[in-house]
Parts: C-alpha cells; structure tokens; sequence
C-alpha cells in the first residue's frame, strides 16, 4: 500500500495536483485533508500545502491510512500525457492518406518493432521500481526507524513545552505543526511490518530479465484494444512484476505457459485490420511516453538520489546508510535529554500548582 501511496505523491508533485488523504497523526486522531503535495523532504516525509490547516505541513507517509487522486480514477500514471500527445502522434505518425497494397505489411512492421522497444522499457521500469523497494526496506530498517523515534521525541517535547507556556501562541503551532508528522505506526495496526533481513541491493539474472521481456511482448495491455481484454492482461502483468519483484522465475514461467494456451486459442480479428494496427501502434507509443515520463519523475525523486549517493559511497567504502543512523542516534540522546529535563520542570510545576489548590 505504502509503495502506491509513493507512487501517486510523485505523479501529484510532478502534475501539481491535489490528494485527498485520511491521515493519522501523532496521537492518532484521524482526519480527512485535501493537500497539494510539493517536494519530499526525506524518504518518509514529503511537503504539501493542507487545505484543513491552510498552511504547509509535513506528512508521514507511514501515518497515511488512505490516499485518493484522479491518478487512481483514471487508472493512467500519467493521464496529462495523452492530452497533449496523441494529437501529435496521428498527424505525424498514423495518418494514412493513401492506401497502397503493402500499408499492413508496413504497420504490422512498425508494431513489431514497437513491441520490442516497449517490453525493454518496460524491463527497465519494472528493475527500477524493485530496485527502489528494497532500497526503501533496506532504509527504513536502518535509519528510517531512528527518524520515526526522533520525530516522536520532537513530538513528546513540543507537548511538554506547550504545556509548560499555555498562553504562547508559537508554542501551540509548534506542538500542532510537530504531531502530524511524528510517527502514530507503533499503535497503528494497519502499519506495514518490515522485514528484518533486507537484501542490500536488488539483482536480477540475465534468464529472468530475458524471461521478462518475452512476457511483455506477448501479453502487455496496450496489445488489446477491447476493454476486457486489457483488464485481464492488467491483472497478467501485474502479477509479473511482483514476481519480478520477488525474482522469482518459476511463477512467470507458469503465467507465460498459462497466456500462452489463452492467446492461442483467441481468433484473429480480421476486418479493419489497419485501423486496429494503427489504434495498437499509437497505444504503445503513447505508453512508451509515459514510460519514460515516469522514469524522469523517479529519478528526481529523494528515495532515488539517495539510493544513488549510498551506491557511490559504498564504491568509496563507505556505509552512507550507517553514518546517516549514527547522527539521528546522536539526536536521539540530545533530544531524550530535554525530554527528560522538561518533564521534571513539569512535574515540579504540577506539583507546585497542586500544593497551591
């Protein structure tokens, strides 16, 4: 779920559109917001102006309970993409104003050719996004954790300090702005449960990455034009890339054998030929597109760079991803310290005005 949530926060940074999100804070009160999401700040958090509190906030993206956006109903990554794009590609490209007897030969060349180009972006998304999954395992586990403590210790001392000055009015809106973004998984049942054993980097063999890229070919959606045909190569596909995912060669074997036996025995439609080589060829150039859309957008992205400076440092021998936990530990002891402070200040506080009544 989390990793949807991710994908859909990218595509609204990149389109600057709204989210409506139901969100739990700090101490678990629930409420449903309206946001523009504008940039993340670290892997786990991202920027957005909240409509509710009309103001910028910072969100948790573990704190998230429900994510809705037109990114979900239109069921398109990247639904502005098609807006502007296939008005292009027919005039340019489909259009054709005389007929001559090779024109199928012709287009089923160019969609031949255009399956190959397609099932390698595909390949290349697909090995991009397991990649930034383990990452984001991997980071969580070992720093991502130690941000979720400090966050509540903010939290814990924003309240104390507000409690401490009751009438300062910067000490309500720190306390307000500090609990939506500390942590609320500990008592949130819902929250996903890491694994503990993380592999460090996701690797793929040439056999399953050649496995992949022949399954594309054959049973990606945008190789349908009817529509419930491209819903049940949707689902195909889906369940390949979490195989992928997983690296696990066997299922998409089976699925490969499975479409296989299906496709076959489908009949050849063969009125309008052209028309339906022309529709399939603009389907896949317009998926090509948006491809390569959404890897510019995940190559911006904060989990990405990050993914990219702990590669490097780990060439140079470094543990980016180590040092990284051992400054937030560093903060850790500083701010239970001054938790500890002001909750004898408040304790001695309470006791006086107790003593007073």
């Amino acid at each position: 779920m989390i990793k949807n949530y991710r994908e859909i926060i990218n595509w609204a940074i990149w389109n600057k559109e709204k989210v409506t999100v139901t969100y739990r804070d700090y101490y678990g009160q629930i409420t449903n917001r309206e946001v523009l999401p504008i940039e993340w700040l670290t892997p786990e958090k991202f920027k957005a102006y909240c409509y509710l509190r009309e103001s910028e906030r910072i969100f948790r993206l573990s704190n998230l309970v429900n994510l809705t956006s037109s990114f979900e109903k239109m069921n398109e990554p990247f639904p502005n993409l098609q807006n502007h794009t296939s008005e292009k590609l027919y005039s340019k490209e489909l259009i054709v104003t005389e007929i001559n007897d090779n024109e199928e030969e012709i287009l089923q060349k160019k969609l031949d050719d255009l399956k190959q180009i397609l099932a390698g972006e595909e390949l290349i998304l697909a090995t991009l996004k397991a990649e930034l999954i383990i990452f984001e395992k991997r980071y969580s586990n070992q720093v991502g954790k130690l941000f979720e403590e400090l966050d509540e210790l903010d939290a814990k001392i924003a309240e104390i300090y507000y409690k401490l000055h009751p009438t300062d009015f910067e000490a309500k809106e720190n306390f307000d702005y500090v609990k939506d973004y500390a942590s609320h998984s500990e008592n949130d049942p819902t929250s996903e449960k890491e694994e503990l054993n993380v592999t460090k980097h996701f690797k793929t063999t040439e056999t399953l990455r050649s496995l992949y890229h022949k399954v594309a070919k054959l049973i990606h959606p945008d190789l349908a034009i009817d529509p419930l045909e491209k819903e049940m190569r949707n689902e195909w596909m889906r369940e390949v890339n979490s195989a992928f995912e997983m690296n696990d060669e066997d299922t998409i074997k089976k699925i490969l054998e499975d479409c296989e036996k299906i496709i076959s025995k489908q009949k050849p439609i063969l009125e309008f030929k052209c028309e339906r080589l022309r529709k399939l060829i603009l389907q896949i150039q317009l998926r090509i597109q948006s491809i390569k859309r959404e890897l510019q957008i995940l190559k911006q992205s904060e989990l990405y760079l990050l993914m990219l400076k702990v590669k490097e440092a780990e060439i140079n021998g470094v543990d980016l991803l180590a040092d990284m936990a051992k400054g937030v530990k560093e903060k850790i002891i500083d701010r239970k310290n001054t938790f500890e402070i002001l909750s004898q200040e408040l304790k001695k506080e309470t006791s006086s005005r107790d003593q007073f009544v």
